[in-house]
Order: structure tokens, then sequence, then C-alpha cells
């Protein structure tokens, strides 16, 4: 919607959603078991399609970072990023209720 209607271009405010994915990355990350290393992504089927969504979301993210300068909304930015770590987390949650561990990565 911001990028597709000139007429809000800066006014959608997405500060309540931010904070729910932050109270739902929050939520998981309570259960999940704290990172020492970097992983790679994987594991379940589920997590498999998780760690490609967040991807592609990282791509959104990007490309948007990279049109700001047409399109600046600081609330879509940061909106983009905490969704892609919403979906980092939500992936790593996956595997964890399935029993399944994150793959490390190796050298």
């Amino acid at each position: 919607t911001e990028v597709a209607n000139p007429k809000i271009h800066g006014k959608l405010i997405l500060e309540n959603e931010v904070t729910s994915l932050e109270l739902q990355i929050d939520k998981m990350e309570k259960e999940n078991i704290p990172l020492s290393n970097f992983i790679l992504p994987g594991g379940t089927k589920l997590s498999s399609v998780i760690h490609i969504t967040r991807s592609i979301t990282r791509s959104v993210e990007r490309e948007f970072i990279i049109k700001s300068n047409k399109y600046s909304n600081l609330s879509v930015n940061i909106y983009l990023n905490r969704l892609s770590d919403y979906f980092f987390v939500l992936a790593r949650y996956a595997n964890l209720k399935q029993n399944t561990k994150d793959t490390i990565w190796e050298k």
C-alpha cells in the first residue's frame, strides 16, 4: 500500500504491528535454545519454508531501502526488518517444536 499509492507515501504507521512482532519474537525466544554459533537454514520442511520466506522478506526489505529515496517511510523499514527477524525466530521455533536441532555452520 505504501509504495502502490502515491497519495499516502510516508503516512503508513506500523508501530502497533512492530510491537506485536517483537512480543511474539520475545515469547518464542524464551523457549528457543540461545544461539552461540551461526546456523544454516533448514531442519524440518516447515522450518525450511519459513527460512525461504525470511530470505524473500529480507530481499523486499533491501529493495524498499534502495527505493527509500522515493518512498521514504521509516515505519515500513522497521516493520520489514522486524518481520524478517520474526521469520528467523519462527523457523528456529518450528524446529524446536518438532525436536529438530538447528544446523550449525562450520568452516
